[in-house]
């Protein structure tokens, strides 16, 4: 007969799971014990929770079992459904196989934690939450204060925006640490979550601390309408684990080393992975060259022979956006600089264009009504191969690719650009591809999407693509629709930025987000992706790398950091971005310390298992 968790325990150093089986003519109680809180075994002896009249409760009116056990006692809170009523009853154990009700309340909340301290000033706290938060309070388990309200409760555009359950409780030197369960649901994903909250230990009520993304979080495809809930969570000396259970009885354990020791109230300085160049804007228009005299920004870049070598996107008053060339030695100081133009497309679908203008008010795309938009560069087998955007109103975006030599790129020949080759499905919306800086397998890596998933193309010939081989099919739909993660500062994704870096950790993608919290700011982040499979996701930051939060960063268009090159030079990592579609900045950061940093600005560190008890 299968079993089903409904609740774990911490207890004499074991981790014990309370499973339940079911007939039809009862159902019955029993522990399986673990000792690394994975692997667990049966106990034979029955458990029975008996309520108030000293009758076994019938267990299939009960729910929501959470434990916490002192030296000797343990207690357990649940809810028992009763003619139509919620009953919450807190019950003690001392031999964790005969449980006797201590007290018990009509209550309209759907989930309690019980934990008992002698630093808090009243030894014994029950906590309550269910639309809202409650706290009771009381010298003994059986005689409560309260309720009292408490500041919890689900945060809209937050990842814990829907039904909030909390998991457990314990006290720590720097307060009442909180456990809540925050999982939802989208499609036929369930991103099974948690989120942490601190109370004050003199004033249970008063909050100090709320995580703002998930302390864990994984994610589930979901079959057949399955569902996934709380058991509980469990502290220990060295670690935390917390358990949910699908409905098919299958248990997911998080595991972590403990944390919630460290977890201050104050808020602590947080060092910036990326630092913006005192020098900012590094490129601004000129004046002198009409067609870069309204803007220069969002440049590519490459390092060849020890110089730092970029593209820029370039606007003048006609609002065609065209290429621009510089050079510099150190990567800050741009010594080199072409006046005219090193590459021009010009009316794309041959309509023509002549009352057009530089309007950043009437055209979103930077100000410009078409051209060449967005370049990435690479360096692959002597050649520099640029992808771009190729703009001619929003009924017409599409991913091309032009190529030259080294040689003749070194030589500032730009009449030997290729002809532009589109490689994207015609009649698609597509901006922001990349293509990785060395061939894998023999092949060219087009990353062309990063949501809802990573997808990368693998061709042979760039150039023949449209003609002797397929074009590229990519994920296409509205930009709004394309979700990232929940209740994170990418909640909405843009795209891919510079193309990848490759380190030995993996490869290093920076990429572009919103928040819809804030829907005026575009934000850059990074991943580090498998170097054998990077379609994997191996870390990724929590936090936005870069904000548009400098004046030069709001003076045209307000609110946009957009990368579109990134390089390794003498052990300094640098990105090159566009600041307010007007002009170009950099940001770096020593390459080491940056992977370091990148691979712990990530959520705690996760086991995410699971696990078919017996």
């Amino acid at each position: 007969m299968k079993s089903s968790p409904i609740g774990v325990i911490s207890h004499g150093g074991l981790v014990g799971v309370l499973s339940k089986t079911s007939s039809r003519l009862r159902s019955r109680l029993f522990f399986e014990w673990s000792e690394g809180g994975v692997a667990f075994a049966k106990e034979k002896r029955p458990v029975i929770f008996y309520g108030k009249d000293d009758k076994p409760e019938n267990i299939n009116n009960c729910s929501g079992f959470r434990f916490f056990a002192e030296n000797k006692t343990a207690y357990a809170t649940y809810f028992r459904k009763e003619k139509g009523l919620n009953i919450l009853v807190v019950s003690s154990s001392s031999n964790l196989f005969e449980w006797k009700v201590v007290s018990e309340m009509e209550i309209a909340d759907s989930s309690a934690a019980f934990v008992s301290d002698p630093n808090l000033s009243k030894k014994n706290l029950l906590f309550t939450l269910g639309l809202f938060a409650h706290l009771y309070q009381g010298e003994t388990a059986r005689s409560w204060q309260g309720p009292d309200g408490i500041a919890l409760s689900s945060r809209a555009g937050f990842f814990d925006s829907g039904i909030l359950s909390i998991l457990g409780v314990n006290v720590t030197k720097n307060g009442i640490l909180m456990i809540y369960d925050a999982t939802i649901q989208k499609g036929n994903i369930i991103h099974v979550q948690a989120g942490g909250v601190l109370f004050d230990v003199n004033d249970p009520r008063k909050m100090i601390w709320r995580s703002e993304m998930p302390l864990w979080r994984a994610e589930v495809e979901a079959v057949k309408g399955e569902s996934v809930n709380p058991l509980g969570v469990i502290f220990r000396k060295e670690e935390t684990i917390i358990y949910w259970v699908s409905s098919s009885g299958e248990m997911i354990v998080a595991e972590s080393p403990a944390f919630f020791s460290t977890i201050a109230p104050e808020k602590k300085p947080v060092r910036k992975l990326l630092t913006k160049h005192i020098e900012n804007p590094i490129l601004s228009p000129d004046s002198e060259n009409e067609w870069e005299s309204e803007a220069v920004f969002n440049p590519a870049a490459v390092a060849i022979n020890d110089r730092v070598h970029i593209l820029y996107r370039a606007m003048g008053k006609n609002g065609l956006s065209v290429l621009g060339y510089a050079s510099s030695k150190n990567g800050i100081n741009f010594d080199e600089k072409i006046s005219d133009p090193v590459y021009i497309a010009k009316n794309i679908r041959n309509i023509p264009k002549s009352k057009q203008s530089y309007q950043p008010a009437v055209y979103p795309s930077g100000g410009g009504w078409g051209g060449c938009e967005d370049p990435r560069m690479v360096l692959i087998d002597g050649k520099v191969y640029v992808t771009f955007s190729a703009f001619d109103g929003w009924d017409f975006i599409r991913m091309a690719v032009i190529s030259i030599s080294e040689k003749d790129f070194l030589e500032k020949n730009f009449t030997a650009w290729s002809s532009p080759t589109f490689i994207s499905t015609p009649g698609q919306i597509h901006k922001n591809w990349v293509i990785f800086p060395e061939k894998v397998k023999g092949q060219f890596a087009i990353l062309h999407s990063i949501t809802p998933k990573i997808e990368i193309e693998y061709r042979d010939d760039l150039e023949a693509i449209g003609e002797d081989e397929d074009y590229i099919k990519s994920w296409s739909g509205a930009r709004d629709t394309r979700d990232g993660r929940v209740g994170f500062w990418d909640n909405r994704v843009r795209g891919a930025g510079p193309p990848p870096i490759k380190t030995k950790e993996g490869w290093l993608l920076f990429y572009h987000a919103i928040d819809m919290r804030e829907p005026t700011k575009y934000k850059l982040g990074a991943m580090i992706l498998d170097l054998d499979d990077p379609t994997k996701i191996l870390y990724r930051t929590k936090s936005p790398l870069l904000v548009p939060d400098e004046a030069y960063e709001n003076h045209g268009k307000p609110g946009i950091v957009y990368a579109c090159g990134a390089l390794v030079k003498d052990d300094v990592l640098y990105v090159y971005y566009g600041g307010a579609d007007k002009v170009v900045c950099v940001a770096t950061a020593q390459f080491e310390e940056f992977l370091s940093d990148i691979m712990k600005d990530v959520n705690m560190p996760l086991r995410f298992e699971k696990v078919n008890l017996s």
